[in-house]
């Protein structure tokens, strides 16, 4: 079970896999994996206490999807793919919780050196495809080579630096975790080689989100974590430095996608006031931002119960024709407007509230800050361990700023590695 396992965190960043049988823009190849594992899992015939919970949490949620497609929303068609999801959701779960918890109760070193050397095996992926990518971007190779090799992974290119991810910004996540991982626990000759790699290509990865969602967890890691005098003026230094940076780069008055999106946040934190206008005429923008806001927006029109999972999508059109009307001038606004496509939250946390409700949007929270409090609790233990642990729970409830997926592998993952180690090291 262990080796399908790690097989599919091997595979996390391939999270937009041509052949998945899904229209979904998270189409995670290491399902498959995590399904050979659940398989073996159940031929065990060890089902556990946790397990019945996540089944039974996944009924609530059925349940709950119902009674809003009938009462609410009176709306049916997305039924089919939200029970999909939480059945992805359930084998995700239950593989991940037994795994790791094996694995750490078995030989905890071990464990955590296999699982280090998959991790550092998966970012070489990235960078081997990446470079192709960099190759093309610097004009050194055609597109079609780049294009080639990046759809065997990818049903979509950004003809940017994306490595097997389906964006850069989701690339910027892997790189992130991967490497926190990679620091505190690959022991291997290749360690300093694979961090400065992984530091070029998040500086090469050419995503303003995926670098504000960097800047914005070391923030989270410094404030909550680390939080001194000294930590918060060089914060405040640092945050000044790369303003000043970012507002140079600006001004050589490139016409690269990047450039031109980071001035666009620049002239935000100059004048807040600018972000209206702005949104009037950056499409990718309005949906970044909006999208999160409409979903918050939502919570009177379930009476704060929730829209159901997957939603979304029925309230999004009267939320843009009364409020946003402007929008419909951007083509996948529009096309969501009309039915023609249909269109997600763009962050977990909007998500829970807007589709499962104000209730399970705050068991949410709290259950972040139960990890928080673990976190803060092996302090006094190991040193190092918590350093790896609050840098890795700042990144991922960060990373989800800007994606909605509930099946995300790689948050699922990181939840239940949080958990289960802290609570292994405070035995």
């Amino acid at each position: 079970m262990l080796l399908f396992f790690y097989m599919g965190i091997f595979c996390l960043p391939i999270d937009s896999f041509p052949l998945f049988p899904t229209d979904n823009e998270y189409r995670p190849i290491s399902f498959f994996f995590f399904m050979g594992a659940f398989f073996l899992y159940l031929m065990e015939g060890k089902i556990n206490f946790h397990d019945i919970i996540v089944v039974v949490l996944c009924l609530f949620i059925v349940l709950h999807s119902l009674f809003s497609s009938f009462f609410i929303l009176d709306q049916y068609s997305h039924l089919i793919k939200s029970f999909i999801t939480l059945t992805i959701f359930i084998i995700v779960s239950i593989v991940s919780f037994n795994c790791i918890q094996f694995g750490l109760e078995y030989n905890r070193e071990e464990f955590l050196k296999n699982l280090s050397i998959v991790i550092v095996f998966s970012l070489l992926l990235i960078f081997f495809v990446g470079f192709f990518q960099i190759l093309e971007i610097f004009r050194l190779i055609p597109r079609s080579i780049s294009n080639f090799i990046t759809f065997i992974f990818s049903y979509r290119t950004a003809n940017r630096l994306q490595g097997v991810s389906g964006e850069p910004s989701w690339m910027v996540r892997y790189l992130s975790l991967f490497g926190i991982f990679t620091y505190y626990f690959y022991k291997g000759p290749l360690k300093t080689i694979i961090l400065v790699l992984t530091g070029i290509y998040l500086l090469l990865s050419g995503s303003s989100y995926g670098y504000l969602v960097f800047l914005i967890s070391i923030g989270v890691y410094l404030v909550i974590f680390k939080l001194s005098f000294k930590t918060f003026a060089l914060s405040v230094l640092g945050m000044i430095f790369i303003f000043l940076t970012i507002n140079w780069v600006v001004n050589t008055k490139s016409d690269n996608y990047t450039v031109q999106r980071l001035g666009k946040i620049t002239v935000i934190l100059k004048n807040p006031e600018a972000l209206f206008l702005i949104l009037e005429s950056d499409g990718s923008m309005f949906q970044r931002i909006m999208n999160p806001v409409i979903g918050f927006q939502s919570g009177p029109d379930s009476y704060f119960l929730g829209l159901g999972l997957d939603g979304y999508r029925y309230i999004y059109s009267e939320k843009i024709l009364k409020n946003y009307k402007y929008a419909t001038n951007f083509e996948t606004v529009n096309r969501a407007v009309k039915g023609q496509i249909y269109t997600t939250p763009k962050s977990l946390y909007s998500k829970f509230y807007a589709e499962l409700g104000v209730v399970v949007f705050l068991l949410f929270l709290v259950f972040l800050f139960y990890l928080f409090v673990k976190i803060i609790k092996v302090k006094k233990i190991n040193d190092q361990y918590f350093g790896f642990l609050s840098l890795f729970f700042s990144f991922s409830i960060i990373s989800i700023l800007n994606t909605d997926s509930i099946i995300n592998h790689s948050f699922i993952f990181s939840m239940y590695f949080i958990s289960l180690f802290s609570t292994h090291l405070q035995k």
